[in-house]
């Protein structure tokens, strides 16, 4: 079945109408009052949603390339969705598949749906450059899509968006910005209250200025418990792996609808200390406590020379943010080889991480695995809000063995309290991650104390050519599912119909199309075990290893360095403003 393209506006000419607010010379008091008034009024809900039942191109651009798609869905009305995604700008014609061009390597789309996914629009909500430029002769004469590569001309990088809806019905978008228009790397965090067809005003949510942090992957998280903070915002990130000082993971809350910010608080601990890399994310318990999950490692070194492997860490907080426990999801987790997970010279593990809407107690992780010999998707549950995980049970459906290769994970409760597990398959092309490939998806519902898993459903039409190596010079590291009471959302990226750029793609599969299983059973060797709560230290002789490392990240860092004697800690006043 071909995929349905949907109705779209390209991403890097529309322009959102915004809020009519004239923001210049209004204060953080009148901006945190104008955000804390305008609560969005309930939409329509359909009383009978209907959604396409086959994959659709969300983004549909020519020349350029989307990838690490967020979806989200409103609460009133689930036929109200937004995907956001990360855009690759690579020079037009480029035989070297260099992904730098005029505007810029990455910029950041978002595209809203109101017809449950059917058709689609996009926009550019900022600009991390100076805005569309004339495009100067001889370039002018080259046939298009060169013009989109000026629509953000000065644009250096502008990346590692996510999306989240509150119950309330409000929409946030956070996105790095860094170009001519701000010459400092900032969080900028977009608020809607109509779905996603205008957004208000941008707000400055981290400043590596303010804090003297140089951030990497911020993420959002949203309390929609119904609890003390619900409405709170999170924001978590990590520091970027050139940082000049141990890798750290911060998280940062807004209390008053994302117009100011608190000052950032460090996540991992020494014992547990994130690695260079450690892909935290985000996630609020059903009883509002923050969970944060990331990579660790004793050495905490990106590059292949360690000889220790990575950790999975959860660190929850009960008090906001304030302060944390720790306890290990994994203590040893085989980062599998996909350059479309992560480049190879990173011991990053990319996890996906959820917790339930329907118990507090229960939270799941779930990641690529190669210790079997070939990649598969583990998945670890926790009973208990994250104190003890259980044995890993293998989440994927076809038998080990046969050399099928799985990546990018991803995870995502149903109101009820089952778990929808998502991933990328080469069952039916050779099994290699560089062969082309599916998305699979399948249910696992509460068995006592472990999980049955249902039948697994295709999401994609057809097998999938690869998208390594046409997407510049960066990888597409995940995809995005949200549950509702409709069924799960789900985006990824595939190549678009010229075979040129991958697009984002959207599909819905309905509740009664998820199949069950008729018997739950748990899965075998799914004991509930304590993990050790720390990570085990390092041998003393692998300092050596790690200060050659770190010699050798701080070389290739191109971003300004930390000034020497500065700690995030010595900044307690907030540092969002309003731009």
């Amino acid at each position: 079945m071909a995929t349905t393209r949907g109705r779209r506006t390209n991403p890097l000419r529309h322009r959102p109408q915004g809020w009519r607010l004239a923001i210049v010379g209004v204060n953080s008091a009148a901006l945190a009052l104008a955000f804390s008034t305008l609560s969005p009024a309930p939409a329509a809900r359909a009383e009978n949603p209907t959604f396409p039942t086959s994959v659709v191109d969300v983004s549909g651009t020519a020349g350029l390339a989307e990838g690490e798609e967020f979806v989200a869905a409103n609460p009133f009305n689930p036929m109200d969705v937004i995907v956001g995604s990360n855009q690759w700008q690579p020079y037009s014609g480029n035989p070297g598949n260099v992904g730098v061009g005029p505007s810029g390597a990455t910029d950041c789309a978002v595209f809203d749906s109101h017809d449950g996914g059917l058709t689609w629009t996009g926009q550019r909500l900022d600009n991390g450059g100076i805005g569309t430029v004339p495009i100067p002769p001889p370039v002018s004469s080259i046939p298009n899509p060169i013009g989109s590569q000026f629509e953000d001309f000065g644009n250096v990088i502008s990346a590692d968006q996510s999306i989240v809806f509150d119950h309330h019905g409000n929409a946030y978008y956070q996105c790095i910005y860094l170009g001519l228009s701000n010459a400092d790397p900032q969080v900028w965090v977009f608020r809607s209250t109509d779905a996603g067809r205008t957004w208000g005003p941008k707000v400055v949510a981290f400043s590596e200025v303010g804090t003297q942090i140089q951030i990497d992957r911020p993420f959002l998280a949203v309390d929609n418990s119904g609890g003390p903070r619900d409405g709170a915002l999170y924001l978590a990130y990590e520091t970027m792996f050139y940082q000049a000082y141990l890798p750290e993971v911060y998280v940062e809350r807004s209390d008053d609808q994302g117009a100011t910010w608190s000052s950032p608080v460090r996540v991992d601990e020494d014992a547990n200390r994130a690695q260079w890399d450690p892909r935290e994310f985000p996630q609020v318990g059903a009883d509002g406590t923050l969970h944060v999950l990331y990579d660790a490692s004793p050495l905490t070194s990106p590059c292949p020379c360690d000889p220790s492997t990575p950790a999975l860490v959860v660190a929850s907080s009960e008090d906001g943010g304030a302060t944390f426990r720790h306890s290990t999801v994994d203590p040893e987790v085989h980062r599998i080889s996909s350059q479309d997970e992560a480049f190879n010279y990173f011991q990053e593990l990319v996890a996906a991480f959820a917790a339930s809407p329907a118990d507090p107690n229960r939270l799941a992780v779930a990641w690529p695995d190669a210790g079997s010999g070939e990649d598969r998707i583990l998945l670890r549950q926790s009973l208990d809000g994250g104190r003890t995980w259980q044995d890993a049970a293998d989440a994927t459906d076809d038998p080990p063995g046969g050399g099928n290769q799985h990546d990018h994970a991803t995870l995502a409760y149903l109101p009820d309290g089952a778990l929808a597990i998502a991933w990328r398959d080469r069952r039916a092309s050779g099994g290699s991650l560089t062969s082309p490939f599916e998305v699979f998806l399948r249910l696992a519902v509460p068995a006592g104390d472990g999980l049955a898993f249902g039948d697994t459903v295709r999401l994609t039409d057809a097998v999938q050519a690869p998208t390594t190596g046409h997407h510049g010079n960066m990888p597409t590291e995940y995809m995005s599912i949200a549950g509702d009471s409709t069924g799960i959302h789900a985006s990824w990226d595939q190549l678009d119909a010229s075979v040129a750029f991958p697009d984002n793609v959207y599909r819905h599969v309905a509740t009664a199309d998820l199949p069950r299983p008729t018997t739950p059973t748990a899965t075998p060797g799914e004991a509930d075990i304590p993990l050790p709560n720390t990570v085990p230290a390092a041998p003393a002789w692998a300092a050596g290893i790690m200060l050659g490392g770190l010699a050798a990240a701080l070389v290739a860092g191109g971003r300004r360095r930390r000034r020497a004697g500065s700690r995030p800690e010595a900044y307690s006043a907030s540092i969002a403003r309003s731009r």
